[in-house]
């Protein structure tokens, strides 16, 4: 997994909890226990990193992460 993403998340402010069980994969959170935002149950680290990501794109969309990894789309205004 690429740790960086997760300093990535702490800059932009965005709490998430990771969790592991041993024989089901790994639990992943965006947003602050007991209210996170989303939550789900993951398999592998790639996994994680994926989940979160789009997690904080939908929750967070103009966080600095999001702008980063979302998908922009430029509206272009027809002109008068």
């Amino acid at each position: 997994m690429d740790t960086d993403i997760l300093q990535e998340f702490y800059d932009s402010e965005i709490s998430f909890t990771i969790s592991s069980f041993w024989d089901d994969g790994f639990y992943v959170a965006i947003g602050i226990d007991p209210h996170y935002n989303e939550d789900a149950t993951v398999k592998t680290m790639d996994d994680i990193r994926s989940w979160l990501k789009e997690a904080a794109i939908r929750h967070y969309p103009e966080s600095d992460l999001s702008i980063k990894y979302g998908n922009r789309k430029i509206v272009v205004m027809p002109s008068h």
